[in-house]
């Protein structure tokens, strides 16, 4: 995670519950010089869901973000399915 991340990013993380996402990527951010904030990181569940579910939960963190012009900051990284 160090080599692809950076500070200037944005993270979707679709992946096990948040908590879990946290622990497994709390040093990635660290090495990298990234908080784990909101501006940095988006951690969306995919416990207990469909590929569509989760899908649509990509989507609507995209669209929320937009919506608030969240877009404006640093530039998206997408690493998923």
């Amino acid at each position: 995670m160090k080599q692809i991340f950076n500070p200037s990013l944005k993270f979707i993380t679709p992946a096990c519950a948040e908590k879990g996402q946290q622990k497994l990527l709390k040093d990635g951010f660290a090495m990298a010089g990234a908080p784990m904030d909101e501006e940095h990181w988006v951690p969306v569940s995919m416990a207990q869901e469909d590929i569509n579910a989760v899908f649509e939960k990509v989507k609507a963190a995209l669209e929320k973000q937009e919506a608030s012009s969240w877009l404006a900051g640093p530039t998206w990284a997408f690493r998923g399915r």
